[in-house]
């Protein structure tokens, strides 16, 4: 893929130590968007009381706006994590 191509990961990463922010950075040129936007990653784990932050969206060459950790209801039933969302144009 070529580097100025637009890219989007995101999921569960179970990053722990919280290495994959300099690694995606220094590799692929990925930023993560809550630690752009608010400072640090959103907590999502677990969904009832989220404590941890286990969930991430990385992006390269497109802006982010409105990064949100989506509220538990209506959506606790479908994971034991809190989903994200935000919108990003390419």
């Amino acid at each position: 893929m070529p580097p100025e191509a637009p890219l989007i990961v995101a999921g569960d990463f179970n990053d722990w130590r919280r290495k994959a922010h300099d690694v995606l950075w220094r590799e692929a040129g990925l930023r993560e968007i809550f630690v752009s936007a608010y400072g640090e990653a959103a907590k999502t784990f677990p969904s009832i009381f989220p404590l941890l932050s286990l969930d991430r969206i990385y992006v390269r060459n497109c802006s982010v706006h409105l990064p949100v950790v989506l509220p538990r209801r209506p959506r606790a039933h479908l994971s034991d994590h809190a989903p994200l969302a935000a919108e990003i144009h390419l």
